[in-house]
């Protein structure tokens, strides 16, 4: 008999008769991979160049417009996390997909239409932004619709497309395959959205550049349905946010237990494969002790420890959960601490580009640069295990519109034309808050406490 190991390709059929039927693999990465060209160049293209429609479409103030388009970023980084956990624990990768698809067709014909139809949009005006007349609420409530549907829309695909084309494969080789392929061709899409769509907005018109953008995304769209035959589609699983959940509602529900006592006098619910405080007799760890009573046992909870655990999870929870919660917590400070760094990065994006529509962006007799692709290779997410990354991002993006609005409100360094500006204060400012916040990073690094879980 033949004790030879079996092929790849072989396993790879197992494993998808398991989960069931022969799909997956690569005959979907076609579908895949047009679906997050499409619509990753018309989302790219339209993000790096909302500030200056905004500006030379809408009359909006140069600062106001880099704040507003700064939350465009930053909800395109946020809004995709619900997303993610909708999929993940609920519906699935596939069905959100297609539904932040539809919807972000939905809002490239709003977007499209905005800068078709002359009455969804203010008068063209010549002279300086602030003697031309501004939209009216009509017009911007159109014009937010849209940014709103692209947020949601993106909030549908921008992680779950990743992870669906993960789910093809059964082999860490082809996976780790498929993401180097990925990212290809993501940032290929970014490159081609901050500069080719970008410059048929600008140099073409805003209706074409809109349009390709809504065709590029109906294209997506359609290879999305198109590779609908040979997806495989896994169960979704238990989500993982209702665990941390239960742990926080049991502890508040026990808040009037005493944690500490004598030794031996309380007695903790210990899961299979639970790490520990190893001088606690199987006690949870002794940090944010308030937790812990989550995984007390009292005497209403020795019936559900006799029988199903689960049955009393709201009131009970096993030492494990309690010690995943606050793995998640004792992380926070130290991701804080990429906060300002973001915002950093949020201002200045918004100042470079009003910088470069100040400038000579000629190259040669026929051709200028576009403002909006002076800058953001964008950072990409890879996946749910980097969910907090993008969240960071985001908040980046709002900490800074708060930003440019104290720096407005409490000096002159951001006037309209920014010529009369003192941007150099602003970058010295930056750099002071950026010192502060290594500062804050290295005091919480020293109080960070790094859980090796090979070694237990």
């Amino acid at each position: 008999m033949d004790s030879s190991p079996k092929p790849q390709y072989l396993e790879d059929q197992e494993a998808q008769t398991k989960t069931g039927g022969k799909r997956g693999g690569w005959i979907t990465l076609p579908f895949i991979v047009a679906t997050m060209l499409g619509l990753g160049l018309a989302v790219n293209g339209t993000t790096s160049n909302m500030l200056v429609y905004l500006l030379k479409e809408y009359h909006v103030d140069g600062v106001k417009a880099a704040q507003i388009a700064n939350v465009v970023r930053g909800s395109l980084n946020l809004v995709p996390i619900a997303g993610a956990v909708l999929s993940d624990s609920y519906l699935g990768c596939f069905p959100v997909i297609l539904a932040g698809a539809a919807i972000n067709v939905l809002a490239f014909v709003l977007f499209t239409l905005t800068a078709a139809l002359p009455s969804l949009r203010p008068p063209h005006c010549t002279l300086s932004s602030a003697e031309c007349q501004q939209g009216s609420p009509g017009q911007l409530f159109v014009l937010y619709a849209a940014i709103c549907l692209l947020a949601i829309g993106a909030g549908g695909t921008r992680f779950n497309i990743a992870t669906m084309g993960a789910d093809q494969f059964s082999s860490t080789r082809d996976k780790d395959s498929f993401f180097n392929w990925y990212l290809v061709f993501l940032y290929a899409s970014f490159m081609l959205g901050d500069t080719a769509i970008v410059y048929i907005q600008d140099s073409v018109s805003w209706a074409v550049g809109f349009g390709v953008c809504l065709a590029t995304t109906a294209f997506g769209t359609i290879m999305l349905l198109l590779g609908v035959y040979y997806y495989r589609m896994p169960a979704t699983k238990a989500s993982p946010y209702t665990e941390l959940a239960r742990v926080i509602v049991a502890a508040v529900r026990k808040g009037s237990i005493k944690v500490c006592g004598a030794q031996g006098s309380v007695h903790y619910n210990v899961g299979a494969g639970a790490v520990v405080d190893p001088s606690g007799d199987g006690a949870p760890s002794k940090s944010l002790r308030f937790l812990n009573r989550a995984a007390m046992i009292t005497t209403s909870d020795k019936s559900s420890v006799s029988g199903d655990v689960s049955a009393g999870s709201w009131r009970l929870c096993t030492v494990q959960q309690v010690e995943d919660l606050k793995a998640v917590v004792s992380v926070f400070p130290l991701w804080s601490s990429g906060i300002l760094l973001f915002m950093s990065i949020g201002v200045m994006i918004g100042m470079i580009v009003l910088q470069a529509l100040a400038m000579d962006r000629s190259v040669g007799p026929h051709f200028s640069i576009p403002a909006g692709s002076i800058g953001e290779f964008p950072k990409t997410l890879r996946s749910l295990a980097t969910a907090m990354a993008p969240m960071l991002v985001a908040l980046g993006f709002f900490s800074s519109t708060m930003f440019m609005d104290v720096v407005t409100r409490a000096t002159a360094w951001l006037p309209e034309n920014i010529d009369h500006g003192r941007l150099d204060n602003v970058y010295w400012t930056l750099a002071a808050v950026g010192t502060l916040n290594f500062a804050y990073f290295l005091a919480c690094d020293r109080r960070y406490k790094y859980h090796n879980r090979a070694a237990m």
